[in-house]
């Protein structure tokens, strides 16, 4: 009874690893990799694993994971906004603040060479409230200022506005929808 239940223990793990390191080998070769569609579901995959690690608290392999997504989409030539807010997620729920932080900035920076207001304003958003938590106040003011400039331009999503202004500034709550679902 014990040894089955170590191996089930173990198996989930030790399968998300393999499958984690090949996905990359895997892209690499014979020409899958100029394949969008089966990019994209295998990062939407990674995602799912790597939220599976994180729902039973294993952060670090689940930002392995994520990282690997993140890979993946950018090989594609995309900003890789799902793994890379989940990836900071991770870092969040450790109470890794700075790591988290950083890991926003960039994507902030993805997106905006991407020309993704909303991406870019949303990762900034996150940015400022978690530099709060690690006591960085004029850092998470500065971002807080160009978040505020993004959400007041006329290109910006109308619809997204108010609701992006009253999780700015009403509570320090991590604006993460899709923990959502």
């Amino acid at each position: 009874m014990q040894i089955k239940t170590v191996a089930q223990k173990t198996a989930l793990p030790v399968a998300i690893t393999v499958f984690a390191a090949a996905a990359p080998f895997v892209l690499a070769g014979g020409g899958m990799a100029g394949n969008s569609a089966v990019v994209t579901t295998m990062a939407h995959s990674q995602i799912v694993v790597g939220d599976r690690m994180a729902a039973v608290g294993d952060f670090a392999a689940a930002r392995q994971i994520y990282d690997v997504a993140a890979t993946m989409i950018r090989s594609q030539g995309q900003v890789p906004i799902e793994a890379a807010r989940r990836i900071a997620n991770a870092y969040y729920y450790e109470g890794h603040y700075r790591s988290a932080v950083e890991t926003l900035d960039r994507l902030a920076e993805e997106a905006a060479l991407a020309g993704d207001q909303v991406a870019e304003c949303l990762a900034l958003s996150d940015a400022a409230r978690m530099a709060k938590l690690g006591d960085a106040e004029l850092n998470s003011e500065l971002r807080l200022n160009r978040v505020r400039q993004l959400i007041s331009a006329p290109t910006f999503p109308a619809e997204l506005r108010d609701e992006i202004k009253a999780d700015l500034f009403e509570d320090l709550t991590v604006f993460s929808p899709h923990l959502g679902t």
